[in-house]
């Protein structure tokens, strides 16, 4: 998974930022799940120093991949990933990958 995401910009010509959704159509867990999609959020579990990264003079961002349900995707979509972020925040959602959780929206 991580592999494919990380080729996305160069075979998609598109880019990959905090708060962009991915559509994946299957479970991304080991145990078959609703966890059908992907979010990408800042590193924001980790210290402040640890998000800025340079190579040959290009910033790199930490981003942090979060499994999601399609119903979540759909949502972010329409109201925007910090109001789905907000839902979560709201439903004390757990920063560990949870294969049985539920959508929060």
């Amino acid at each position: 998974v991580l592999k494919a995401l990380a080729e996305m910009p160069f075979t998609d010509n598109t880019v990959l930022h905090w708060g962009h959704t991915i559509q994946n159509g299957m479970p991304m867990t080991q145990t078959p799940s609703l966890l059908t999609a992907f979010l990408l959020l800042p590193s924001f579990c980790e210290e402040e120093a640890f998000g800025e990264l340079q190579l040959a003079g290009d910033v790199v961002d930490f981003l942090w991949l979060v499994p999601i349900t399609e119903a979540e995707r759909a949502f972010a979509v329409r109201h925007g990933s910090r109001e789905l972020v907000g839902k979560f925040l709201s439903a004390g959602m757990p920063m560990a990958v949870d294969e049985s959780r539920k959508s929060v929206v």
